[in-house]
């Protein structure tokens, strides 16, 4: 791991140079402090090849560095840096308290978990002298590049580090104030009046640094006000404004030209509309003309069918109003004549004569049956007064008492009962014809049952047939 990881960062993290070029801008916060503390002890966390620490030493503090990479000491040591292998917050821990004016770790705060952190930020506190000053460095999570992709490069890397987090951070452990400054944007940007997306995603800040100083006690503090009160690097929230900006302005100047444009048409079509207007009143005149002749040519073959509609029904109305005159004449006569006809039989009612010949009509009406066929009507008259005899109790007992004497009569009157009786069903079973009976009625003896194929109805019929054929068998 120890080759791998200096390999790693001589690729990513930049030539020496580069990186000693970079770290020029925390020379302002510390280099007042050559002033308070002659001796002016430092300490270096996580040091690495060493570009801070030779910084430090270039300008006069007592520095020392630490790191727990042996790959990065090497380098250190090359260098003749004063640098030595330990566990940072474990070396801390060890040291005296207010012994030192500055205390910085770049990258290191992103590699050890949050409650690490915390702890080391306590032990600076109580290391620093007053006035003393903690710096850290660390990537920058406002860059969406920075915090989505390339944070992750690094396989050491905790979680990225929130700014805000960080700075929290060193005023709750007791530091009187405190500075974040966004490092390593890109210089165009600052000057650049036409920002993309793309700027606005990665162009914020990709490192940022919190400065954080203790209190100065007695000491003055004008010489650390300048750099903290000044600006530094790009954070998204200002990207963003001067994208909008940037985006309005453009919007304006499309719009402005659309605008130019729009007045150029309209301008030109001012100068063609009296023309066109003509054109079209032309147009319109003819096509006007046109419609009210095809109009006017219509209306009149409408009103002519109207007319020839009118003269038809006024026809068909004089012949209907003559045959209801026809019918109502017609009907008056049929009346009147109604009329006549029951006053005459009101009259031939009530005449004398109608009363003196109603003992011949009635004679008329009874004898005429009987004149006109003697035998039938005597046997339907004899047989009419039989079925009344025989609907009577006490004549029958006295009919029996007489015939049970003579036996001849007494036979024959048996067959005319018998046959009165036969004729009696045959008209109650003519009276059930109308509609489809069951023939699980009784059957007279004698009478075969009807085919199974037959209709109801069917059955009836051939059932009486058979038994008037019976019935005239047996007389």
């Amino acid at each position: 791991m120890t080759q791998f990881y200096r390999a790693f960062e001589d690729e990513h993290r930049g030539t020496r140079e580069a990186i000693k070029q970079r770290l020029q801008i925390y020379l302002p916060f510390i280099r007042p402090l050559l002033d308070l503390y002659p001796d002016a002890q430092a300490l270096d966390v996580g040091c690495g090849r060493g570009e801070w620490l030779e910084i430090l030493v270039e300008n006069g503090f007592n520095a020392m560095g630490v790191d727990m990479d042996e790959g990065m000491l090497e380098a250190c040591k090359a260098r003749n840096l004063p640098a030595k292998k330990a566990d940072a917050l474990s070396y801390l821990q060890t040291m005296p308290s207010n012994t030192h004016c500055v205390l910085t770790g770049f990258h290191i705060a992103e590699h050890i978990p949050f409650e690490s952190l915390k702890a080391l930020v306590a032990e600076a506190h109580r290391v620093l002298r007053p006035g003393g000053l903690l710096i850290l460095e660390t990537p920058n999570s406002e860059n969406l590049v920075v915090a989505t992709q390339n944070f992750y490069l690094d396989p050491t890397h905790e979680r990225p580090i929130p700014h805000l987090l960080l700075d929290f951070l060193v005023k709750f452990s007791g530091f009187k104030r405190s500075k974040i400054l966004r490092l390593q944007e890109n210089p165009a940007l600052a000057t650049n009046d036409s920002l993309s997306l793309m700027d606005v995603i990665g162009g914020t800040s990709p490192d940022y640094a919190i400065i954080a100083q203790m209190d100065l006690g007695e000491f003055d503090s004008t010489p650390f006000d300048g750099p903290f009160s000044e600006v530094y690097g790009l954070s998204m929230a200002e990207l963003a404004r001067r994208y909008d900006m940037t985006t309005g302005a453009r919007a304006v100047k499309t719009l402005y030209t659309a605008l130019a444009d729009r007045v150029n048409a309209l301008e030109k079509y001012q100068i063609d509309l009296p023309e066109k207007l003509q054109s079209v009143q032309d147009s319109v005149m003819t096509f006007r003309l046109e419609e009210l002749q095809l109009n006017n040519a219509a209306l009149l073959r409408s009103l002519e069918e109207a007319q020839s509609s009118a003269q038809h029904w006024q026809h068909e109305a004089e012949q209907r109003q003559q045959q209801i005159l026809s019918l109502n004449t017609a009907t008056a006569s049929h009346h009147q004549t109604i009329h006549d006809l029951t006053n005459y039989v009101g009259k031939l009612k009530t005449s004398t004569s109608w009363r003196i010949t109603a003992p011949a009509r009635f004679a008329v009406i009874t004898l005429k049956p009987l004149l006109s066929s003697p035998m039938r009507t005597s046997k339907r008259m004899i047989k009419a007064a039989l079925r009344k005899a025989l609907r009577q109790p006490t004549l029958i007992k006295l009919a029996k008492k007489v015939l049970n004497r003579v036996p001849v009569l007494n036979a024959y009157a048996k067959k005319v009962a018998n046959r009165l009786n036969s004729e009696a069903a045959t008209t109650t079973l003519n009276g059930q014809l109308g509609r489809p009976q069951s023939t699980s009625f009784p059957l007279p003896d004698g009478v075969p049952a009807a085919p199974a194929n037959l209709t109801e109805n069917a059955k009836t019929i051939y059932h009486r047939l058979n038994s008037n054929a019976s019935q005239k068998d047996a007389n």
